[in-house]
């Protein structure tokens, strides 16, 4: 895998039920990227809008936030598992504002792509969002049964 979709900043749009094997792609994609020579990075995105949230602060977001400038991977996780508050909204419009157009981003989560309105819940930033991630994107959409319940059983409990 060349990954050149990452050298023309193109997005990567993960959706599907729970244990669908969203996050295991993701992060086979991110090790055929670091394989390729780019260097990537994962938050579960509840995590990274809280430590930049904390930044606000003490002034060091602008800061913060120019250091995930040195991934030209960038994978969100999670996306939509926690609502969001107007300031972590805030922050990832500017996530993804800075990444559009020169670095790549993968974003996970089980909300299909046409609800993300509803979720961010502010027609302002959700339509900027979807319009920086619409252009230049793939979405893969998981089907099917959760992979761990497969595996699991429940009778020896």
């Amino acid at each position: 895998m060349k990954c050149d979709w990452i050298d023309h900043a193109w997005n990567i749009l993960i959706s599907g039920e729970t244990g669908a094997g969203k996050t295991w792609i993701a992060a086979c994609v991110a090790m055929a990227a670091i394989r390729a020579g780019h260097k990537a990075r994962y938050y579960k995105l509840s995590d990274l809008l809280y430590e930049l949230s904390l930044t606000h602060g003490d002034g060091t977001y602008i800061r913060e936030r120019g250091k995930l400038s040195r991934y030209t991977l960038l994978i969100l996780d999670d996306f939509g598992k926690v609502t969001m508050n107007e300031q972590e909204k805030s922050i990832l419009f500017d996530l993804i504002d800075d990444r559009v157009g020169s670095l790549s981003t993968i974003v996970v989560g089980q909300r299909p792509y046409n609800d993300w309105h509803a979720f961010i819940d502010d027609p302002i930033i959700a339509d900027a969002i979807l319009d920086r991630l619409s252009r230049k994107r793939y979405h893969i959409k998981l089907r099917g049964e959760s992979m761990r319940r497969s595996d699991a059983t429940f009778d020896s409990l």
